[in-house]
């Protein structure tokens, strides 16, 4: 009877320790589980931050690629114009020296 009873002391004994490791390592999952919760949050608002930086970009650079698009065609429309008025005037020297001639 004395062996029972100190076998059974023994199993809650072992049991107590059991629980008490359980509960600390239940413990220890949870700060984890908030740790990893703030973690999450905090990315979270910077996958906002970045998405709403990312667009403010996006909008920048259609319009920059706008203003270029504008500029290269006002360019290209300059470029034709010197052109024709360098085509005309050397028409005009042509036909100024073709009257001189037959004169």
């Amino acid at each position: 009877m004395k062996l029972d009873m100190m076998t059974l002391e023994q199993s809650l004994f072992e049991v107590r320790k059991v629980q008490e490791e359980t509960l600390e390592e239940n413990n220890r999952m949870s700060r984890l589980i908030d740790k990893l919760q703030d973690a999450l949050q905090d990315t979270q608002k910077t996958i906002i931050s970045l998405n709403e930086e990312n667009k403010v970009i996006k909008e920048k650079l259609d319009t920059a690629n706008m203003n270029t698009r504008l500029f290269s065609q006002k360019v290209e429309d300059w470029l034709e114009n010197q052109d024709r008025l360098q085509i005309k005037d050397q028409s005009s020297v042509s036909e100024q020296r073709s009257k001189g001639d037959d004169t």
